[in-house]
């Protein structure tokens, strides 16, 4: 089964100005993790569920449990999004909350919330174990 890709947008003011391109990608052979990429800013793995916990709910602020990323309502269809950058501060920008949907939508139906683990190959796993390079 083939993952999906996607192109959004990070814009880097609440006016929707200026922006960056982040790559967001969901494996089923990977099913708990959403692979981000930012290119030239940086590259990481998120719990989907902790994506699909962003949109229903807000981290406190300053107070943000995630290592990489932190969501938050920010009103009007929008999602601020806090990404802890390597070596600088962290940079805030702007999602729109229905880029963000349509993504996790199409990820949970390629692997169903509480299916990760029923359909995963253990075997293919095993094997990339003993073998990486296979």
């Amino acid at each position: 089964m083939a993952g999906i890709m996607t192109c959004i947008s990070l814009h880097l003011d609440a006016e929707g100005e200026g922006k960056i391109s982040a790559f967001l990608e969901y494996d089923p052979k990977v099913p708990f993790h959403v692979h981000v990429n930012v290119p030239n800013f940086t590259a990481f793995d998120i719990p989907r569920d902790a994506v699909a916990a962003g949109l229903n709910r807000s981290c406190p602020p300053n107070e943000c449990s995630c290592s990489n990323i932190c969501l938050q309502d920010a009103g009007s269809g929008w999602l601020q999004a806090i990404l802890q950058l390597p070596r600088t501060e962290r940079l805030h920008a702007w999602i729109l909350r229905q880029d963000l949907e349509e993504f996790l939508v199409r990820a949970f139906s390629l692997v169903p919330d509480g299916r990760e683990l029923l359909d995963y190959d253990w075997d293919a796993a095993l094997r990339k174990l003993h073998d990486p390079d296979s």
